[in-house]
């Protein structure tokens, strides 16, 4: 991308940062699934040739459940006549 399309997405972006995302996201009037944490580490067997700093830390994972949330969607009423539960095969 060229700097005057940044520039120009820059002045009509949607969020200011990544809380006032994260701060939409949770005011979300569509249910209340809470947040979930685990944490995940590299522990499988290194090459000494092959390590890098990132096989050290520990990394957060952060995520709803996705049954929660899909049952929150199609108990939505806004939803009701919108979807359609045949299953398709798109070529």
């Amino acid at each position: 991308m060229e700097y005057d399309t940044l520039t120009k997405l820059n002045d009509n972006l949607p969020f200011a940062d990544h809380h006032d995302l994260y701060h939409v996201i949770d005011s979300l009037p569509f249910g209340d699934v809470p947040w979930q944490c685990f944490i995940v580490a590299y522990d499988s067997k290194r090459l000494a040739d092959k390590d890098s700093p990132w096989m050290d830390g520990k990394y957060e994972v952060w995520f709803c459940d996705p049954h929660e949330v899909v049952h929150n969607m199609l108990t939505n009423l806004t939803y009701a006549n919108k979807m359609d539960y045949c299953s398709y095969r798109e070529y």
